[in-house]
Formats: structure tokens, C-alpha cells, sequence
């Protein structure tokens, strides 16, 4: 550190930011948890074949991490993404690289599991309209691609060249 004078209003402005974020969190969390909760029921009402992945145990309250039984999450993607709903396979730190989360790895979970398994995420702006809207694609999808996969073909895949990272 250099010596000087220290940016004392700037200094109570980030306490006075983080406490005012701390409060937002703790508000939010039952409305965001009570979201994720009714997101997870739809999908499993309309589509059945659904894993919540840690649910019943305490979880941060706007993620949820599912796995779809006869999909794989690349497909579900390619689906999603143009329908304007974005999420992602594997886990937050490796979300461009086209490989299994380590972290569903290492809970112990098969590894058709880990491949059809999508990351949801909430913010405090989300609606409960926005949910129900979500669970309508995210069930269409699993819909489409059971519907065009079978013993014979196998699974819906998705090409990709060697990644480089």
C-alpha cells in the first residue's frame, strides 16, 4: 500500500452499500427460495423424469440444478437459448468448457446424470409469471427431445470440434 490519505468517503460508501445488499439478500431469499420451489414442482408435473439435484437440504435459494432423465443438457440448450431462456451445464466456473460439472461429479452423481443436468439461476427481479414461463419452455424442450430419441437412436448429441481452451 502506498501511504496517503484514504478515501474515507468512499470507504463509507462501500459499508453503506453492503449493508443495504446484505438487507436486499435476506428480504428476498424466502420470495426467491418459495420461486425456485414452485419452478421445480411445475417441471416435475409436466414432464416427470426430473432430479432435483439437492433438493430437501439447505441450498442458496435462487439456483436450481436439475437433471432431465432421457435428455442431454446440450440439447436442451440448443432449444432454450433461442426461446430467450439462457442457463447452463456443469458448474459456474466452467460454464464454456463442454465438460461435466465436477462439482455433480463429486457428489456422487452417475454420469447420464451429470450430462443432463441444467443450472437455473433467479435474481430479485424475476416474477413468478417469468417462472411459469420458464417451466412452459424448459417442459416443451424435454418434450422435443424425448419425442426424437429412442432405443435405436440413442441420444440427442451435439457436435462439437476439439475445444481449445
Amino acid at each position: 500500500m502506498r501511504s496517503g490519505t484514504e478515501n474515507v468517503p468512499g470507504i463509507i460508501g462501500f459499508g453503506a452499500a453492503a449493508r443495504a445488499a446484505l438487507r436486499h439478500l435476506e428480504e428476498d431469499a424466502g420470495r426467491l427460495s418459495r420461486m425456485r420451489d414452485s419452478f421445480e414442482s411445475l417441471l416435475r408435473t409436466q414432464v416427470g423424469g426430473v432430479t432435483v439435484h439437492s433438493g430437501g437440504t439447505e441450498r442458496i435459494p435462487n439456483t436450481s440444478n436439475l437433471a432431465f432423465d432421457g435428455c442431454t443438457a446440450e440439447a436442451l440448450m440448443l432449444l432454450l437459448e433461442p426461446a430467450g431462456l439462457l442457463c447452463s451445464a456443469g458448474s459456474a466456473c466452467h460454464t464454456l468448457q463442454p465438460m461435466p460439472s465436477h462439482v455433480l461429479t463429486a457428489m456422487g452423481l452417475s454420469d447420464e446424470a451429470v450430462r443432463s443436468s441444467l443450472r437455473f439461476s433467479l435474481s430479485f427481479m424475476t416474477t413468478q409469471e417469468e417462472v411459469e414461463q420458464a417451466a412452459a419452455l424448459v417442459g416443451s424442450a424435454v418434450r422435443k427431445v424425448r419425442g426424437v430419441q429412442s432405443s435405436r437412436t440413442g441420444p440427442v448429441l451435439v457436435y462439437r470440434p476439439e475445444w481449445k481452451g
